[in-house]
Order: C-alpha cells, then structure tokens, then sequence
C-alpha cells in the first residue's frame, strides 16, 4: 500500500477555488493535504486498472491522518482512502466518527506513539472508536523510538488490555479487523481467519481461526445493518417532506404517495416501500426509478480535551 507522512500540525494554505493541476502549481507553499490526497487516490486507482487488467495485485492507499492538524485532513481522506493511520483527531468529531462507522473505513491505531507524541494513552479514543463499533485495529508506528522489546506489537495489544480491562474476544476481535485491513492476499487472509471472511456477520467467521464467538459479529452486523436502514428512512422522510409539504404551519411533512403509514398508539410510524444504503431521490426528484435517499447523523456526544 501506498502511505503519506509529514508533520500535520503544520499551517497549510487552504484552497477554496479550482485549484491549479500539479504541473501549473506555482505557489511557493506546499500544497494542503486534501490536495496530495486526491491526486494520490486518483493516480494509484489509474495504476491499479492498468495492473487490474494484467492480473497483477492492486494497491491501497492509507495514509498518515489525523495524527495531529485540522479535521480537513480525515474529511479528505474518507473521501479518498481505503484506511488510515491514526485518526485521533477525529474524537472532536461525532460526525466525522459516524461517517467512517457507517462506511467501516478501517483505521490502525498506535496509542503508544500517540502518548509519547500527542496525547496521553488514557485520553486516547481508541477505547471509545471500537465501543462505538468503528473498524479500529492496534499498529506500531515508529518501534525503535517508541516501544522497548523485539515484538512491538504485542506490547500495543498487551498495553491495550491492562488499561482498558479488555478480555482476550475484545483482542481477537481487533486482530482480526487488523487482517481484514491488510494488504495481504485473499489466501493469506484466509489462511489466519478463514475462507468466507468476505461474507458479512457471523457467516464470515471461523470461530476456530479468529476465536471470535459468532454472536459478537452478529451483533456489529445488525447493528450496522440498522443503522443504515435508519438513514436510509430518514432520508426518504426528508424527500417526501420536500415533494408533499403539509399545508398547514402547524405540522411537519407529510407522507408522500411512495408511502406506507401505519399507527402505533397515537405515534404514526412511516415506512418506505423502498429501502437501501445512501440511495437515490425519488424521481419526482432525480428521474428514473423510485428510490430513497439518504443522509443523517446519530452518534452520541465524543469525549473533548480537558
């Protein structure tokens, strides 16, 4: 995989007009780190074709972000990256957190460089990342510096479960998310977590390779499974609302015709006829078939610097 390293904390200039391609760029200051994202993302997915169609193994990008800098930085690179390396900076933003949860963009985390660097390992949010259901895993970032064995890693997972009480599922959990994550080939996968590890939930677990109970990944499945049913819901509430608004001030959007009521009590529950992840508009909006679209948030409040 391809990585992107420098120091984040530092000023960047910020573009908010067509910016020039790299060939016309003039300007003394280095490029923001949006730019470099972009570019990245778009010339390794041209390179990844071009090996696509040869047979050969394609290439990720996952780069350094949110070890420090501004929260533009992790926007750039879920819209880009495949993971990233850090994104601590994200626990200043449930949204931020919420968009990644939805999207399962994988984030390997060092809270061991992060306490010897940036911030200190009981205000790391790793712990609060993988409560919430974010596909984090446990890295090492600079051994020789930071860690004192020959097996850094370990001490990552061994410093993870003193403090953070975790029990030997909540490790292999995070191991396995670290293999998921990796750019290792399917057989090698497959090799430490099983052949059907593509297959969502439980059906693509192997208890006896990840020593991950079934019920676990069940449970992070529909969990996942239903938060995106609510987002799609919600948008296609927020669509109908704007195609047949309600006449009277006094009340909220009413229901359009792609629309089946029903009532519980007296709390009127709506449900669409069509349902999915971040859908199209209805085509009274978009044109073309009848879809719901989707937008929303629902994360609880992230824990802010003291």
């Amino acid at each position: 995989g391809f990585d992107s390293v420098d120091d984040e904390s530092l000023g960047e200039i910020k573009i908010w007009r067509q910016p020039p391609v790299p060939d016309e760029w003039k300007d003394d200051n280095n490029p923001p780190y949006s730019y470099y994202a972009y570019y990245m993302w778009a010339n390794i997915s041209v390179l990844n074709k071009f090996r696509r169609e040869r047979g050969f193994g394609e290439f990720s990008f996952r780069p350094h972000c949110g070890e420090a800098g501004e929260l533009d930085h992790v926007v750039a690179s879920f819209l880009c990256a495949e993971s990233i390396n850090h994104g601590i900076t994200m626990r200043r933003s449930p949204s931020l957190q919420y968009l990644f949860y939805l999207e399962q963009i994988g984030l390997a985390m060092s809270p061991m460089s992060n306490n010897a660097l940036f911030l200190q390992y009981d205000r790391n949010p790793f712990y609060l990342y993988f409560k919430r259901g974010l596909n984090v895993s446990l890295s090492t970032d600079d051994p020789l510096q930071f860690h004192f064995t020959k097996e850094p890693l370990i001490e990552e997972y061994g410093m993870a479960k003193q403090v953070w009480k975790y029990s030997t599922v909540d490790l292999c959990e995070i191991a396995r998310n670290s293999v998921l994550q990796s750019g290792f080939e399917d057989c090698v996968k497959a090799h430490w977590i099983g052949p059907d590890f593509r297959l969502k939930g439980h059906l693509g677990n192997n208890i006896s390779r990840t020593n991950v109970p079934d019920i676990r990944l069940e449970f992070r499945h529909d969990t996942l499974t239903e938060e995106r049913a609510f987002i799609a819901r919600s948008a296609s509430i927020h669509y109908a609302g704007i195609l047949h608004p309600m006449k009277s001030p006094s009340h909220g959007p009413q229901p359009s015709s792609h629309w089946v009521g029903a009532k519980v009590g007296a709390a009127p529950i709506v449900q669409p006829l069509h349902t999915g992840y971040f859908p199209k508009p209805p085509s009274d909006l978009a044109g073309g078939s009848k879809t719901s679209g989707g937008a929303g948030d629902g994360v609880d409040e992230s824990v802010e610097d003291k």
